[in-house]
């Protein structure tokens, strides 16, 4: 990969559409340009590199697009170093016009690995650069040294102008204990920046310490007892202090805790609400068989790494948009938060919204990869299935979509959803009718769950000070 050419986006739209093809007119094939897919679905073999004079001959073996019974073709590209295409070829019968997917395809892959970072030469492969350091190894001087005026492009650098550093910075104290750390600070003529209030600097300076290593000691006594036996029973009586205590909601606590979520994920006290709780989009993550390891998903659960991808900020910022063109049509939406369910407190939904007060509204906005949505919600990834012509949302899909809208609808108390899946051109919707047997079957697996692994972890990471409730919460249960 070392050797590749550099080539660029721009060197792929001169060649497939503005380059001249063997009829002496200008390809034009915009098609080809699509042909990334290739890359995504991992259609392309290993590519072999030739190098003759000026030019680099690339070549690779590539799946056909549409079946994966027939024998791959074999595609080659001529280019320069620079990047600039010359001519491709292809066993397909669009190689012989000089422009095809599956060499397009193999374009995409290099251009890819180009903007890596995964090409060029790599500081090990020259003698004695892997080791060689910094440009610029600068020594560390005091204030007074330093020349904080802005050099301009027409001033003259003066070299004898950079001051030599006199004497060396002390090193950074080390503190055993916190007395220690206030008796340095008081005996430094620093100390006025510990004294200024509401600055980090100062908190740390003012803090008491902790009661110990593993201990938080805002929380109740009875949290740190030794845990007994877990079921849904509550028979272990740290579980049940908290279960009581941060968990179970009245009516009155759930709808406020409702409205005051409604922002959902720009909402703190939303976040809070979830971290708690199983929540009907994560069901599904949730382990079925009792050999699984759980860590995975509870460490995931309570301290998420995940930030985020194209596909899922794509679907957020797209379901703005769907509700607006919804609500544009003559949808009356209403909005809500985090929905507590009153039978099963440690369940928790956030619907899309509510129509006309008794119809659950939910959205998904999928990137479009096919030519029509129907086409791509047939897929065997899919979690809706065509059935006697007729798009249905299937239990055992893989999203999960099913079991989010019934566990949604058993939170909220509705009996019909609408699913709504939209893109900017096209959207389809299907009505969902409430499946009691299958939440029933849920609900047990998932309470199981939760008062056996869930809940026990949950009540030593708060009791270990490792995570805290938000302020607004702990006032509406009523702890503050």
């Amino acid at each position: 990969m070392k050797l590749w050419p550099d080539v660029s986006y721009i060197d792929i739209i001169n060649y497939l559409v503005f380059s001249e093809g063997v009829d002496g007119e200008e390809l034009r094939n915009y098609k080809s340009t699509e042909a990334y897919n290739y890359l995504h679905s991992n259609k392309i073999d290993k590519v072999l590199l030739n190098k003759q004079g000026d030019f680099i001959f690339l070549k690779a073996a590539v799946e056909p697009s549409q079946s994966i019974n027939q024998a791959k073709h074999l595609a080659w590209i001529m280019l320069r170093e620079s990047g600039v295409v010359e001519t491709v070829g292809c066993s397909c019968i669009a190689g012989l016009g000089r422009s095809c997917s599956h060499a397009a395809a193999i374009l995409w892959k290099v251009q890819n690995a180009v903007i890596s970072g995964k090409t060029g030469l790599a500081c090990t492969d020259e003698q004695r650069r892997w080791n060689a350091g910094t440009a610029k190894n600068l020594e560390p001087k005091r204030l007074s040294q330093i020349n904080f005026r802005h050099h301009r492009t027409e001033q003259q650098y003066d070299v004898n102008s950079r001051t030599a550093v006199t004497q060396s910075l002390p090193n950074t104290p080390y503190h055993l204990t916190h007395q220690d750390f206030i008796d340095s600070v008081s005996k430094a003529p620093v100390k006025p920046l510990f004294l200024l209030k509401n600055t980090l600097i100062g908190k740390c300076y003012n803090a008491s310490p902790s009661a110990g290593p593993h201990r938080n000691s805002k929380v109740d006594e009875q949290f740190f007892q030794p845990h007994q036996a877990h079921s849904y029973k509550l028979s272990c009586n740290p579980c049940r202090a908290f279960y009581q205590a941060y968990i179970q909601v009245s009516e009155e606590q759930a709808e406020q805790l409702q409205e005051e979520t409604k922002e959902q994920s720009a909402s703190d006290l939303w976040h809070n609400c979830r971290k708690i709780r199983l929540t009907a989009s994560s069901a599904k993550k949730v382990p079925v068989r009792a050999t699984t390891k759980n860590d995975k998903f509870l460490s995931e659960h309570m301290y998420p790494s995940f930030r985020g991808n194209y596909e899922t900020n794509y679907g957020k910022e797209n379901e703005v948009r769907a509700c607006h063109q919804l609500k544009e049509q003559g949808m009356n939406i209403l909005h809500m938060g985090s929905v507590i369910s009153i039978q099963e407190p440690w369940l928790s939904a956030s619907p899309d919204g509510v129509i006309d007060s008794d119809v659950l509204l939910e959205i998904k906005c999928p990137v479009l990869t096919y030519p029509s949505l129907t086409e791509q919600l047939t897929q065997k990834c899919s979690d809706i299935k065509l059935v006697d012509g007729e798009l249905q949302l299937q239990k055992t899909g893989s999203r999960g979509y099913y079991m989010q809208v019934q566990l949604t609808m058993f939170c909220t108390g509705l009996k019909t959803a609408t699913l709504v899946i939209w893109t900017p051109t096209e959207h389809v919707s299907l009505t969902v009718q409430y499946d009691e047997a299958f939440v029933k079957e849920q609900v047990k697996r998932l309470r199981g769950f939760y008062f056996s692994y869930f809940l026990p972890r949950l009540v030593e990471e708060y009791a270990a000070g490792r995570f805290q409730l938000n302020e607004r919460y702990l006032k509406i249960m009523g702890k503050v």
